[in-house]
């Protein structure tokens, strides 16, 4: 998964709103609490599994980057989302008839997360922006 994405970096790389957030959290706190957060919310149950990688090291690998783009997005899956391992063991639920027939059962319940966070920011959805801009707006 982590190899598609660096292999997509020419092109804009959608994350959700609030998936911003996390962004902002991997660049403010250690690895080991991230992971230990993971756990604690059952994402993961191991320091080892793959989706600490891809939402620790390759989210802060990306925004590190200040020219890397990111297409904003509200409601639709991005790279974080379709690694996401709730969404793997069916614990995640469409919010609507058709959220449920185009991605079947993704995690679409934070849709007003999403918009919370970009109002916060000052940020627009469907917008593209660079890692400097994100970073610069949310402060991190």
């Amino acid at each position: 998964m982590t190899g598609q994405i660096l292999s997509r970096l020419s092109e804009p790389i959608r994350i959700r709103g609030h998936h911003l957030e996390n962004a902002r959290q991997v660049h403010s706190i250690p690895r080991f609490d991230f992971t230990e957060d993971m756990q604690i919310h059952r994402y993961v149950q191991s320091s080892e599994h793959h989706f600490i990688s891809l939402a620790y090291d390759l989210v802060k690998k990306l925004f590190s980057n200040p020219n890397q783009e990111f297409l904003v997005v509200v409601d639709e899956l991005d790279f974080i989302c379709e690694a996401c391992p709730k969404l793997k063991t069916g614990e995640c639920r469409p919010t609507t008839r058709e959220q449920q027939e185009i991605v079947g059962r993704a995690f679409l319940q934070d849709a007003d997360r999403d918009v919370k966070v970009l109002r916060q920011y000052g940020i627009e959805s469907n917008k593209v922006y660079t890692a400097k801009e994100i970073r610069e707006r949310m402060r991190f």
